[in-house]
C-alpha cells in the first residue's frame, strides 16, 4: 500500500495496488469460439476496484491476447470489469445502486470520479437494460412530462400501462412532440417495423405534471 509522502507539501491518500500476473506458458480461451491457444503477447490494464476501508484500490493485470488459428489476435476477456470500462463490474455495481438514491453529482463525490464517468457507466447499464425489454406485447403507453430541477427543465417518461413491474419504457429529454418522436424510433427499432400501426398500438393516455 502506498501512503502519504512525508515533506512533500501536500497529503495524497493511500492506495492499494493488486497485481495479478498470468503463468507463463499458459494456454487460454478464444475470445470469438473459446479455443484454447497460447498467449500471442500480454498487456498491462488498471481498473478502479471498491476502497479497502477509505483507500482507493486499483487492480494491474498483463492481460494476455490469444493467437487463434482461425481468429487471429484477440484480447481475453476478464472476469472482473467488462470491455472498455476502467472500473470494475463490483464498483459499477455500488456506483448503480447510489444512482438509484441520490444525484449523480453526489454518488460521483461518494465514489471518488468525476461526473461524466459516473454517466458513463450509467448510460452503460441502462441501455443493456433497454436491449432487453421484450417490447412485443405493448398496446398501451403512458405518458408523463415532469419538470426536472430549476429553469423548467423537462423529462418525458413512458410507460407500459398494462405492465405492473417495472413498467417504464422510455425516458428522453425535453417534452412535446419530439419527444413523441423520440420515443415512435426507438419503438419502431424494437418491433422492426418503420411505422406504428393502430392495431399494434391500441391506447395513449397523457398525463402533464
Amino acid at each position: 500500500m502506498e501512503d502519504n509522502r512525508p515533506g512533500s507539501g501536500y497529503r495524497r491518500r493511500a492506495q492499494l495496488k493488486i497485481r495479478i500476473k498470468a503463468d507463463r506458458g499458459s494456454e487460454f480461451p478464444c475470445l470469438v469460439c473459446g479455443r484454447m491457444c497460447k498467449a500471442h503477447d500480454f498487456q498491462e490494464k488498471t481498473w478502479r476496484h471498491l476502497n479497502f476501508f477509505q483507500h482507493h484500490c486499483y487492480i494491474t493485470a498483463s492481460v494476455p491476447r490469444t493467437n487463434c488459428p482461425e481468429h487471429g489476435v484477440k484480447m481475453v476477456k476478464v472476469p472482473w470489469a467488462h470491455k472498455g470500462t476502467r472500473f470494475t463490474m463490483l464498483f459499477e455495481q455500488a456506483a448503480m445502486v447510489l444512482v438509484r438514491e441520490m444525484p449523480v453529482a453526489a454518488a460521483s463525490r461518494i465514489m471518488g470520479i468525476n461526473d461524466k464517468r459516473l454517466w458513463r457507466i450509467v448510460f452503460h447499464y441502462v441501455n443493456k437494460a433497454m436491449s432487453r425489454l421484450d417490447l412485443s406485447q405493448v398496446q398501451g403507453i403512458g405518458i408523463d412530462e415532469t419538470s426536472s430541477g430549476k429553469g423548467h427543465r423537462y423529462v418525458t417518461i413512458f410507460i407500459d400501462l398494462d405492465r405492473k413491474d417495472r413498467p417504464v419504457l422510455f425516458v428522453t429529454e425535453g417534452k412535446g412532440r419530439e419527444t413523441i418522436e423520440a420515443f415512435k424510433k426507438y419503438l419502431c427499432a424494437a418491433w422492426g417495423t418503420s411505422y406504428l400501426t393502430p392495431v399494434k398500438l391500441k391506447y395513449f393516455f397523457f398525463k402533464n405534471s
